[in-house]
């Protein structure tokens, strides 16, 4: 649930971030790319976090 929330506040910074530096409606296809890296990046850092935390056990793991 964490990471869902986490993903999400991903893609809206990235959007705000896109349409701050990009332009808003300049290059649509520069602003997907902008956000399908900021989300790629996210994945792979939670992918990491879960490969190299203590006993295998994903970092954001909700009990």
């Amino acid at each position: 649930m964490i990471a869902f929330a986490l993903l999400i506040a991903t893609v809206v910074i990235s959007q705000w971030l896109a349409g701050k530096f990009i332009g808003d409606d300049e290059n649509e296809d520069r602003t997907t790319l902008f956000t399908f890296l900021m989300v790629a990046c996210y994945l792979l850092l939670l992918s990491w976090w879960y490969v190299w935390s203590e006993n295998n056990t994903p970092l954001l793991a909700v009990p």
